[in-house]
């Protein structure tokens, strides 16, 4: 089944020194429920290869979310849509 959501990305160690981390999380717009299982990612590289090369998030858009996490620390990507296959593939589900 294909499932429309919203991509949460929190940037949680921001302030501090040392490799950036983020947590990931999926919220389906057909749930009632926010997202319950997150995805740490450690680095700016890694998320971005994440983004761009498993979840198929368009470069402009990563773009976008990065600059947001720069400035804001969490961000939001609207409209993604993944399978039940590829969220248990990305540890999403």
């Amino acid at each position: 089944m294909r499932r429309e959501g919203t991509l949460r990305i929190v940037w949680i160690n921001r302030g501090e020194k040392g490799e950036p981390r983020y947590n990931i999380g999926f919220s389906d717009y057909a749930s009632r429920q926010a997202a319950a299982i997150h995805k740490e990612i450690v680095g700016e590289q890694a998320l971005k290869d994440y983004l761009i090369d498993r979840v198929k998030v368009h470069s402009d858009s990563v773009r976008v979310a990065l600059k947001s996490l720069e400035t804001e620390g969490d961000t939001s990507i609207f409209h993604t849509t993944l399978t039940d296959e590829e969220l248990v593939a990305l540890d999403l589900q």
